[in-house]
């Protein structure tokens, strides 16, 4: 759905004019140039031709350098959890309890959904809402002060 995204967001910072117009033409370049160039295909080939333009090229500037279409797989796999944790967020704030789901039948649910051969399932999230009594009894949390450490 990349190139239906890519259309609504050069549609929308046409519309809504918010910032100077070098900023603006700078981002139209981006979405009408730049991704298209790095999107298009995820041909191993092109890729690595793409990756040695883009080592050149970071030999004198700053450059985004994963362009192979293994980096791009990933690019989007990350995308799409950190769009899952925007979800997850927001079904909290209207009171829904979530959870990612990592270890599902992907056949399955491409099946179920009419998904591609080619598509691949990043997460399956779970949304309701919470029982008092919980799924197992009470609710466990790792403590805080095991995982967060202040600098």
């Amino acid at each position: 759905m990349w190139k239906n995204r890519l259309k609504a967001n050069i549609d929308f910072i046409k519309i809504n004019k918010d910032c100077s117009e070098d900023n603006i033409m700078s981002a139209i370049k981006y979405y009408e140039k730049i991704m298209p160039k790095l999107y298009k295909g995820f041909s191993p080939f092109r890729g690595f031709i793409h990756s040695v333009v883009m080592k050149y090229r970071g030999l004198f500037k700053p450059t985004y350098r994963e362009v192979k279409s293994n980096d791009l797989r990933i690019v989007a796999h990350k995308s799409l959890a950190l769009a899952a944790q925007n979800f997850m967020i927001s079904m909290a704030s209207y009171g829904y309890d979530t959870c990612p789901i990592k270890g599902f039948d992907s056949k399955r649910i491409m099946k179920i959904l009419k998904l591609s051969k080619k598509s691949e399932i990043n997460m399956v999230i779970s949304c309701g809402i919470r029982t008092k009594k919980g799924i197992y009894g009470k609710r466990f949390r790792v403590p805080l002060d095991s995982i967060y450490h202040k600098l």
